[in-house]
């Protein structure tokens, strides 16, 4: 049977892993059956099956990997050999960083790039769950996590270190552990006041006034995602003819579509035409939208915008390298920028 959890660690690291398996086990409610862990329940690799081979269909079948980092992880063939397998077939990886060990610790491995998380940042390992579609009581993981943690140094000391890690260093980098985890207590508990501030404030002040406070302190890339979401929002409900008139209005052009050709265009023209969202020249065979609709007026000020945004970033070399290279075209307003970025068609002015 395989496993949904594969925890990877190494065999001398035993005291901590039986506390931390214990500790996720009764704090997501789930059942050894749904974990792989080759100290704690012998990995149940049945008689006679290659354990190599048993370790491999493990990971491959596991939903997420987490690798409990320690010196003497580091310092196993096996233990890397198994972190470079979950790398290699793009697993959702949760590396825990074990004291005395610093994120720098990665710095060899496959995973340099990602960030760990403290052994004892309970919080951060919870969001990481959830993000991976876990469902669990919080204030159950949070209580059996506590317990985990007032248990750690014991765990920790009973853990036989390679010999190159003094009990000297240990405790130094034990200590500068711990005022990290204080610092990145209160840079969180900040940023939690800064969210319930922000919300507050959405919801006292008019939501484009908002907007625009968020706007001042983005980069341009950064503006030019938040305009592009909101023209989107703003043409969902809008009929395709209408996107088509409003987007040749915006760059100072006139839609006509050609009536002898178009005539399933005409015919949505002419109904739309009735209810007075859109106007037609009969003379010119022009045709224009009418503003005075609340979802068409707020459709063209949010596309004027981007387009605006988009002539005013002509000098921003990096702004449009940066886009170049992700959408394999050149930043400009035109038919396939609408297509492929707002995800609407635009009829063509014939």
């Amino acid at each position: 049977m395989t496993k949904e959890i594969f925890i990877s660690h190494a065999a001398a690291d035993k005291p901590l892993v039986d506390g931390f398996v214990r500790f996720i086990r009764l704090g997501m409610d789930i059942s050894n059956k749904n974990i792989f862990c080759i100290t704690y329940n012998k990995g149940e690799i049945p008689s006679g099956d290659s354990f190599t081979e048993h370790i491999k269909i493990n990971i491959n079948s596991a939903k997420i990997v987490i690798l409990l980092i320690t010196p003497n992880f580091l310092n196993s063939n096996f233990c890397m050999a198994e972190l470079g397998a979950a790398w290699a077939m793009n697993k959702k990886i949760i590396p825990i960083i074990v004291p005395p060990l610093r994120f720098d610790s990665l710095e060899r491995t496959p995973l340099k790039a990602k960030q760990g998380i403290r052994l004892e940042e309970i919080d951060i390992f919870a969001d990481e769950l959830q993000k991976a579609e876990y469902k669990f009581t919080i204030s159950l993981f949070n209580e059996y996590g506590e317990e985990f943690k007032s248990q750690l140094d014991a765990l920790i000391k009973e853990i036989e270190l390679p010999e190159n890690v003094s009990l000297e260093e240990y405790d130094t980098l034990k200590d500068e552990v711990n005022s990290l985890v204080e610092k990145s207590k209160r840079d969180r508990q900040k940023i939690d006041e800064l969210e319930e501030y922000c919300s507050k404030l959405e919801a006292l002040k008019d939501p484009s006034d908002v907007r625009e406070i968020k706007k001042s302190n983005m980069d341009s890339w950064g503006e030019l995602e938040e305009l592009i979401d909101e023209v989107k929002d703003s043409l969902r409900p809008l009929p395709k003819e209408v996107i088509s008139a409003l987007f040749y209005e915006i760059k100072g052009q006139v839609f006509r579509p050609n009536r002898q050709v178009d005539h399933d265009i005409w015919d949505s023209i002419e109904t739309l035409k009735h209810e007075e969202q859109l106007f037609v020249d009969e003379d010119e065979l022009a045709v224009t939208i009418n503003r005075e609709y609340p979802d068409i007026d707020e459709a063209y000020n949010a596309l004027d915008q981007l387009y605006t945004f988009i002539k005013d970033s002509f000098d921003d070399t990096e702004l449009h390298q940066t886009f170049k290279q992700k959408y394999r075209m050149p930043l400009s307003f035109n038919t396939n920028f609408v297509r492929m970025l707002l995800e609407k068609g635009i009829f063509t002015s014939l």
